[in-house]
């Protein structure tokens, strides 16, 4: 059962995913244990029939990254190659339709991603609110993606837990929510 916040939360949700956009995603933003993966298990409950459509993004960068010859090195040494191999994985997996779930919402069809554990971006310090903005445009298909993000938000700014070194640029998308 969801609390109040997660509700709220859904609620916003929901009024992206009806909401036609050009693209761009929500950012669903809260501390560890605050509920995010709980929230997002539910709505792809209730929009998919199945909480197996959400994509745990470290293992999905990981599994690409594996691929790389001397990716040990690449990564113990946080080579700028290892970031470029990390943005090249996002590039493709927003390109691939395969990669989204295709469902009617409020009769009409759209391709939707839940994202969760991507705390890889930060240790490689991907600039992501930009890029995956940029990514989910839709081009012939309405995608909407929904990104589980530990953090918390100050002056249009996230700023990771943990890592006080790390804050995201501002950031302008009206989608978006914190869970406390």
């Amino acid at each position: 059962m969801l609390n109040s916040v997660q509700r709220e939360a859904r609620e916003k949700i929901l009024y992206y995913l009806e909401s036609e956009t050009r693209g761009g995603c929500f950012y669903l933003i809260g501390g560890h244990v605050s509920g995010k993966t709980y929230l997002l298990k539910q709505l792809a409950q209730e929009i998919c029939g199945s909480d197996e459509n959400i994509l745990n993004l470290n293992f999905y960068v990981s599994q690409k990254v594996l691929q790389e010859p001397n990716y040990e090195k690449l990564a113990k040494f946080h080579s700028p190659k290892f970031k470029v191999l990390i943005t090249n994985g996002l590039k493709e997996l927003f390109r691939d339709k395969n990669n989204f779930s295709e469902t009617v919402f409020r009769d009409r069809i759209i391709y939707l991603l839940l994202i969760d554990h991507l705390e890889i971006l930060y240790e490689y310090d991907v600039n992501f609110i930009p890029l995956l903005d940029s990514l989910s445009v839709r081009k012939g298909w309405e995608k909407k993606v929904i990104l589980s993000i530990p953090g918390k938000v100050s002056n249009q700014r996230i700023y990771a837990f943990g890592k006080t070194s790390c804050t995201i640029p501002k950031f302008s998308t009206q989608f978006w929510t914190e869970l406390y």
